[in-house]
């Protein structure tokens, strides 16, 4: 069934129409390079970063990127706790 729904409307085949992905930032440059390899672009968008598929760049399908902490610092733990 997700195969017949996928071919005739990718976006319907998902359970949720985008995907969150979790990096780290000193990979951004390489994640943005294998998604233009793939016909992904690479937006910044009100604060988010996010790729888009090529041919239909739109947020509500988007692959948003979610940046990893390196810190466990207190301000970084509220930031979690908050999201």
């Amino acid at each position: 069934m997700f195969i017949h729904v996928s071919e005739r409307d990718p976006l319907r085949a998902r359970i949720t129409s985008d995907v969150d992905a979790a990096i780290e930032r000193r990979h951004l440059h390489a994640v943005i390079q294998a998604a233009q390899d793939a016909g992904w672009v690479y937006r910044r968008v009100a604060g988010g970063d996010m790729l888009v598929d090529a041919a239909q760049p739109k947020a509500r399908s988007a692959v948003h990127l979610v940046f990893l902490l390196t810190s466990f610092r207190l301000k970084d733990q509220v930031h979690i706790q908050e999201s």
